[in-house]
């Protein structure tokens, strides 16, 4: 959530609002397909497939996320490379 400021530096509350409508959706999408996994296949398969979903979003995080994220070094907008 504090990492969406950075994406639109002139305009942060959009970074923040972005991030909340995507959860939001995630939230609104998620709970009736996890509960018809559930029903079809029991209550342990809901849980395998957040599972594997947060999985991915791991291997897919942008690169040197982890590196930032541990450092504490803030990363440098587009303006100051000009």
């Amino acid at each position: 959530m504090i990492w969406s400021t950075t994406v639109y530096p002139q305009t942060p509350a959009v970074g923040v609002g972005t991030a909340f409508l995507v959860i939001a959706f995630g939230q609104a999408l998620a709970s009736p397909l996890l509960g018809l996994i559930a029903g079809a296949f029991g209550e342990a398969a809901p849980f395998a497939a957040a599972l594997a979903i947060g999985a991915g979003a791991v291997a897919l995080r942008p690169r040197g996320a982890a590196a930032d994220a541990t450092s504490g070094k803030k990363r440098r907008t587009q303006q100051e490379f000009i």
